[in-house]
């Protein structure tokens, strides 16, 4: 029975063959290339055929260069056990259009190599994407990764992203889970920690989304503490007067 599959570091593969398509019990495809349309006959798709291997756990995918195949851009989604993704980008932005754009649901690590888009408002969407907790990106043109939804992500690296413009406050927001953060040679970020490259959150910090709970929970600390002091004030007054006229 056929579990694990590495043709990784095969780098003059420009295609794969159809037969791979057959392997069934696939739990692990590392090295899976999309090739270009003249092998379209011969190669394994997206769509209709990498869908067929539903125990996959583990895949990463190399998007050869050259490639001009415009399948259908939800040919990942179907793949609900799939858990860790690694997707590289080669060749140009004009020859790599709505190959993917939608993920497996159940996804708990990310990884994204050298995308060629300024934007990934589909591929990269936290509504759609629940269970992430590990995300990296290394490469390629993104200039935004925040999002109106916010993200269950508690690891995110950066890596080499010289566009990617955002500032600390913001990601901290949108990322409200995090537990840790890599950036390397990511100029462009605003009010980042100085002097480091990576942050880790201390034990004792609260998620980002608490930080509003945390306030208002002292607001109210504080309102009751002053009540209570006016209260007391009260009684020890009306004490004070039925000794004096009593």
């Amino acid at each position: 029975m056929f579990m694990v599959l590495d043709i990784s570091e095969c780098y003059l593969l420009d295609y794969m063959p159809k037969w791979v398509s057959e392997l069934s019990n696939l739990e692990v495809l590392k090295g899976f290339v999309v090739g270009s349309v003249e092998n379209k006959n011969e190669s394994c798709q997206l769509l209709s055929d990498l869908s067929k291997l539903s125990k996959l756990c583990k895949l990463s995918i190399r998007i050869a260069t050259g490639n001009s195949v415009l399948e259908d851009s939800s040919g990942l989604k179907p793949l609900d056990n799939l858990l860790v993704l690694a997707i590289i980008w080669g060749g140009n932005k004009d020859n790599n259009k709505k190959l993917i754009d939608y993920l497996p649901k159940n996804l708990e690590k990310l990884d994204i190599r050298s995308y060629l888009e300024t934007e990934a408002t589909e591929l990269l969407n936290p509504a759609e994407l629940k269970k992430l907790k590990r995300l990296y990106i290394r490469g390629g043109k993104l200039t935004k990764i925040t999002n109106d939804e916010r993200w269950e992500v508690e690891m995110l690296h950066l890596k080499f992203l010289k566009n990617l413009k955002t500032e600390w406050g913001e990601l901290r927001s949108s990322f409200k889970n995090l537990k840790y953060v890599e950036y390397v040679e990511c100029r462009e970020l605003e009010n980042f920690p100085e002097g480091k490259s990576r942050w880790i959150k201390e034990k004792d910090e609260p998620n980002q989304s608490d930080s509003g709970g945390h306030f208002e929970d002292a607001i109210c600390g504080a309102l009751l503490l002053t009540f209570k002091f006016h209260y007391i004030w009260y009684l020890h007054s009306m004490d004070f007067i039925s000794y004096m006229y009593g």
